[in-house]
């Protein structure tokens, strides 16, 4: 019996733009580079795919991509890790024009410097911190800077959904994609309705 894979969707906040897929955990019985074939083909018309990497080796992310790739997947795949985690990708894995890196768990804490890097193409906000800067003016306000600097530097964001707009300052906080509880059938998703912002579908 095959198993359901564990994934998160994301929805994205322009209307028309392509959702994008997270892998939560790995198939045990596959590996990675199994669940990233399995991916290949089931992942449909997402515009990437969330893959965390923090506990990989580069090998092994180099194997998981190439299988992914194989198996007829067309998503972009975003390796997703901390800012220790994306230095130890090699140049080399990521030349690929399909492939991208997200630095996650962004917090009011993280240095700008580390979305400034040329590496990064999109940024991933704690679930905490949005929560804590929608209940904190202060707060708010630093992740309305921060998301600022995002939008000026190209990036995709990634973000909470838990409060409507985000942030302390009544919806001026947005991000490009929200985790989404369900995720629509291929059928039902819209074309995009305007030129895609550099390789992220937003």
């Amino acid at each position: 019996m095959t198993l359901p894979l564990a994934l998160r969707h994301w929805s994205a906040a322009t209307a028309g733009a392509r959702d994008a897929v997270e892998l939560l955990a790995t198939d045990r019985h596959r590996g990675l580079e199994g669940t990233m074939a399995r991916l290949g083909k089931v992942v449909g018309d997402a515009s990437f795919l969330v893959v965390p990497i923090d506990a990989l080796d580069q090998a092994a992310i180099e194997r998981a991509a190439a299988a992914f790739f194989l198996a007829g997947g067309s998503a972009r795949v975003c390796l997703a890790g901390t800012r220790a985690a994306l230095e130890a990708v090699d140049d080399a894995a990521i030349a690929c024009e399909r492939i991208g890196l997200l630095l996650d768990d962004v917090t009011v804490d993280t240095p700008l410097s580390d979305l400034i890097s040329d590496r990064i193409e999109a940024v991933r906000f704690d679930a905490d911190f949005v929560n804590r800067a929608a209940r904190n003016m202060r707060l708010g306000c630093a992740l309305e800077a921060m998301l600022s600097l995002a939008r000026d530097l190209g990036l995709c964001t990634l973000g909470a959904d838990a409060v409507p707009g985000g942030g302390s300052l009544a919806g001026r906080a947005s991000f490009d994609y929200l985790p989404s509880t369900i995720a629509p059938p291929a059928s039902a998703r819209l074309p995009v309705k305007r030129e895609l912002a550099g390789a992220w579908g937003r």
